[in-house]
């Protein structure tokens, strides 16, 4: 997997690579702006949210994507 840019916790890793839509990839910690899901996901974005993020245990993670935008709730 190659995004064109990666965003964790609403800061893009590479700011030279800030684009925020199609194919870009969206990890957040415990939900970290979960309203703006849908938004991203229309968008064209991924998103990775780790649902209990912990130090010690393993990580638990959805990776959510869309084939059709149009089946999502209207924002």
């Amino acid at each position: 997997m190659s995004p064109p840019s990666v965003w964790v916790q609403g800061q893009p890793l590479d700011h030279r690579r800030d684009q925020y839509g199609v194919g870009a990839l969206w990890i957040n910690l415990g939900w970290y702006h979960f309203d703006q899901l849908v938004f991203r996901l229309r968008e064209g974005a991924q998103s990775l949210e780790i649902v209990r993020p912990t130090r010690t245990q393993p990580l638990h993670a959805l990776h959510i994507t869309v084939c059709d935008a149009t089946a999502l709730p209207p924002i």
